[in-house]
């Protein structure tokens, strides 16, 4: 199946009085809600895009048409959601083979969720894929276009969620790594906490950091091992922080937190650096892929969020922190018997400690005063 036998539906018809503020025209950062979900789907390549509008109806068709998208006016909006999403389907291309049913009010949904989506759909015979996260079912829905016919004349209780009820032994759940998937923006509340995320918008979330292990089935020790590596991190990125330099805790907890996503793999750092491009967090992925051997910068420069995820690595075995010296003493004991082996432990422990030195000269104090 062509992403181009794709379509979507915005309903963006209600009065959005519970927020107090008309929710396709508010804007989160530099994009209202509406552009935010029209951008998503154009930059996976959807293109018949229909934006369902009743309340200020003038104002949100006016923005649709500058971003060329379709436009169904609903009338009878005050009726509920569930009339703007038939009124959508008349909007729908000729050619299409799903919908997505999308709601305003949930802009900042990943690209790759949608791509999951697609491709599940494409593999799979679904009459519903919904998006999971956390065990808990979210939006927006893909939905194949065969239900067509049946959902405008659906005459049941419940909208919508009373017709999916209707065949939903006929529907799958798809695990995605997005929490954005279950979280609305209805509240004055939900819109603070929606603008406070999207600051950190390419960074995972601790609660997506635990789905994106639990789908790589991390070992329990590797979990515990990457955990205490992150809380290293954390405080390095903290104390550096106070000292004035420019570090983002919240990046290297979630790069520590998945630096050894992949292990047990061949190139493990670089595995898992793959695997975090694939759900679409490069920014974590370019640390990760350093954090066995990275090459410390000397005197003055920066100190990077890798570099900080690179040293608290090094200080940590198991869960316990030990420090640089003793975790390369023991790495010689063990595999120093050959002496290529013998010469890369030593040539990776001069790394090491000259980073730690270079961080304790930022710091004005040793890394072990922070694990006292």
């Amino acid at each position: 199946m062509e992403i181009e036998a794709i379509s979507v539906i915005v309903p963006a018809a209600g009065r959005s009085s519970r927020l107090g503020e008309f929710k396709p025209l508010r804007c989160i950062g530099a994009k209202t809600m509406l552009e935010h979900i029209i951008s998503l789907y154009r930059s996976v390549g959807v293109e018949n895009i229909c934006v369902v509008v009743g309340h200020r109806a003038d104002e949100v068709a006016s923005l649709c048409n500058r971003m060329d998208v379709s436009v169904e006016i609903n009338p009878n909006y005050a009726n509920g959601m569930f009339s703007s999403i038939v009124k959508g389907l008349s909007g729908l291309s000729s050619r299409c083979s799903a919908f997505f049913v999308h709601p305003v009010d949930m802009p900042l949904v990943r690209r790759q969720t949608v791509l999951r989506l697609v491709e599940f759909f494409r593999m799979n015979s679904c009459a519903v894929c919904y998006p999971k996260f956390e065990e808990r079912r979210g939006h927006p829905p893909l939905v194949s276009a065969h239900l067509l016919p049946a959902i405008k004349n659906w005459k049941g209780d419940d909208g919508l969620r009373g017709f999916f009820g209707e065949v939903e032994n006929q529907s799958c759940d798809v695990e995605v790594v997005d929490r954005f998937t279950t979280e609305d923006i209805d509240t004055p509340q939900d819109l603070e906490r929606a603008l406070s995320s999207l600051k950190s918008y390419e960074i995972p979330s601790e609660s997506e950091c635990r789905a994106i292990l639990k789908r790589a089935h991390v070992l329990p020790q590797v979990d515990r091992h990457c955990d205490a590596v992150a809380r290293l991190a954390g405080k390095i990125a903290e104390a550096l922080q106070s000292a004035g330099y420019d570090v983002c805790r919240e990046a290297v907890i979630a790069a520590a937190r998945l630096h050894d996503l992949a292990r047990g793999k061949s190139a493990h750092a670089r595995q898992g650096a793959c695997m975090l491009r694939d759900m679409g967090f490069s920014r974590i992925a370019d640390i990760v892929e350093v954090h066995m051997d990275f090459e410390p910068i000397s005197g003055e420069a920066l100190v990077t969020d890798a570099e900080v995820v690179y040293l608290a690595d090094k200080c940590i075995v198991g869960d316990c922190f030990v420090g640089i010296e003793r975790r390369f003493d023991e790495t010689l004991r063990l595999r120093g018997v050959d002496p290529a082996a013998r010469q890369a432990i030593l040539q990776r422990k001069s790394q090491a400690c000259r980073s730690q030195r270079r961080v304790e000269a930022l710091l004005g104090y040793s890394l072990d005063r922070l694990e006292a």
